[in-house]
């Protein structure tokens, strides 16, 4: 499972209205968006979860979606794993499950010019100076296997609190459940399907 899923800071950098989500566009190979918007305005043909957590029953719950209509099968074994992992350690409302970012560049994440939601680009394309004044924290891990066999885990995904006061980050905000819509099944559910 390591070769289609990645670890990820849980957070949010917006509060969701009822009724909406948050949802990834890429606009070329250089960005990807990640904004708000109306589960109305979504193509349900297209949508694909992006980003789960544990939710409070236990089971891995999307509350980022894609446009690329490729949804991931997770292996129900592989979930029920990580769910016992993720409590033993205490680390549920910590940690969040990403598609595996390893087969693209580093990024770096910034507050969308609207306010709400976010814009990545290539942390190549951002000066060393503007990365050091931004206090970056890595929020994205991807995991591959080396010559070796061994699977390593690498920093890829990061966020950038601009000095400015930019991409504010909402780690002590309300439950996650409150705001999640229930596009698609849990992922022990998908995961039995296949």
């Amino acid at each position: 499972m390591h070769t289609k899923l990645g670890a990820g800071l849980l957070h949010r950098h917006d509060t969701l209205q009822d009724g909406t989500v948050m949802f990834h566009e890429v606009q070329s190979p250089e960005s990807d968006i990640c904004i708000p918007k109306a589960l109305l305005s979504v193509d349900m043909d297209k949508i694909a979860p992006n980003s789960w957590f544990l939710n409070r029953n236990g089971l891995f719950q999307t509350f980022e979606y894609d446009a690329s209509g490729e949804a991931t099968q997770i292996d129900a074994a592989f979930a029920s794993d990580l769910a016992k992992f993720l409590k033993a350690h205490s680390l549920e409302k910590r940690i969040s499950v990403i598609a595996n970012p390893a087969d693209r560049e580093d990024f770096i994440e910034f507050t969308h010019p609207s306010g709400h939601g976010t814009v990545s680009v290539p942390l190549r394309l951002i000066s060393d100076q503007e990365i050091e004044a931004s206090e970056p924290v890595i929020t994205g891990w991807s995991f591959n296997v080396n010559e070796h066999g061994v699977a390593e885990c690498k920093g890829n995904n990061v966020c950038a609190p601009m000095t400015s006061g930019n991409h504010k980050v909402f780690r002590d905000s309300k439950p996650y459940t409150e705001h999640v819509v229930n596009v698609m099944p849990p992922l022990n559910t998908a995961g039995k399907k296949s």
